[in-house]
């Protein structure tokens, strides 16, 4: 055990070992002379929550980050925040998600709302600020996001069809989103160097995120996102045309907005709902793209696995649970050839002649 005087109060530290103790001390001494550490007695919510954010920020993607600056700013600190640290309860975290939903927000923002709260509020016991986390003992807002209708195969045919005439700026990227399965950001990070023209891949190793409006490169979202896809001859044909598009401006990075910038967002889908209405098609998210390449290639017989590498996903569970749908229409297949099978074997026995 170990301790430290902090704002004229004792902090307890404790650990299984001397060493574990000893680190753990180690760390609440640096945070304490950071100045980020106040008397847990005294701090509000809205203080801690502005420390934490600071203390989080280093190790988070800064999409996260912002994410998480905007449930505080906008939901949790004018709910919480003028309360003592110490005195929260899981009645007021209840009281906030209630209070999220009644000013029409969905159900998954009061979940956001919990899981930042949960962290934010496990670090406060880490750091001994909390003998408990009251996060702990709340049910989280169900904020599980309702399924979207995705278009069929004749629908996705209609969509290519609409494209590959490049009528539009942004066709030749839905083209590429459609055929690689990748993320917007990840798109959007794609370099010429990144293509391989003769294997007809390309290497995904970045990607763009934005955060208030600017744009920001990075890996991508997971380890397992640094990739190499292989493209159908469409997406290959769309990347052609960008080349064609791009040639004699400056600047390796395949898809631009007219300017030669890194398109925004609103922008963005702005413009794929305008493809899809050229189309006579319903409207999507761009990310749906992503969920329709994935269905396409499962219900064609791609095995998860390869499924899970080709999207990126950072584990196998994450895919199946994403496209269990599919899957499962996959299975109905399956029980049909079998059914074709036993027929067929019935067949053969009744042609045979009797011996």
């Amino acid at each position: 055990m170990g301790t430290l005087r902090v704002a004229g109060e004792r902090r307890y530290i404790y650990g299984t070992t001397r060493r574990e103790a000893a680190a753990k001390l180690q760390e609440l001494q640096r945070e304490a002379a950071m100045g980020s550490l106040n008397a847990p007695s005294r701090i509000t919510v809205e203080q801690y929550l502005q420390d934490w954010l600071g203390m989080v920020t280093p190790r988070l993607r800064p999409s996260t980050v912002a994410q998480y600056e905007i449930l505080s700013r906008v939901h949790i600190v004018p709910a919480l925040g003028s309360l003592k640290l110490t005195a929260l309860r899981p009645l007021h975290l209840q009281q906030l998600y209630a209070g999220i939903l009644a000013k029409g927000r969905s159900p998954r923002r009061a979940e956001q709302a919990h899981r930042v709260l949960h962290k934010a509020l496990g670090d406060a016991v880490r750091l001994r600020l909390l003998p408990h986390n009251p996060a702990q003992d709340v049910d989280p807002p169900n904020g599980k996001a309702q399924e979207r209708d995705i278009w069929t195969p004749g629908e996705v045919r209609a969509f290519i069809g609409a494209s590959a005439s490049f009528g539009s700026l942004y066709d030749g990227l839905w083209l590429f989103l459609l055929g690689s399965g990748c993320r917007i950001g990840e798109a959007l990070g794609l370099r010429w160097a990144d293509v391989d023209w003769t294997a007809k891949t390309v290497l995904i190793e970045r990607a763009v995120v934005h955060v208030k409006n600017v744009p920001i490169t990075g890996p991508p979202k997971t380890q397992s996102g640094r990739r190499r896809i292989t493209l159908p001859d469409f997406a290959m044909d769309a990347l052609r045309h960008q080349r064609r598009a791009q040639e004699g401006s400056v600047g390796d990075s395949i898809f631009r907005s007219s300017v030669g910038r890194v398109p925004q967002p609103t922008d963005l889908r702005r413009r794929f709902h305008e493809g899809c209405a050229r189309a006579s098609l319903p409207r999507m998210r761009i990310h749906d793209l992503r969920k329709a390449h994935a269905t396409m290639i499962v219900a064609a017989g791609v095995d998860v696995k390869t499924v899970q590498r080709r999207l990126g996903h950072a584990s196998l569970a994450m895919t199946l649970g994403l496209y269990a749908k599919t899957v499962q229409s996959g299975d109905g297949l399956a029980a049909q050839a079998m059914n074709s099978l036993a027929l067929d074997q019935k067949a053969t026995e009744d042609t045979t002649p009797p011996q």
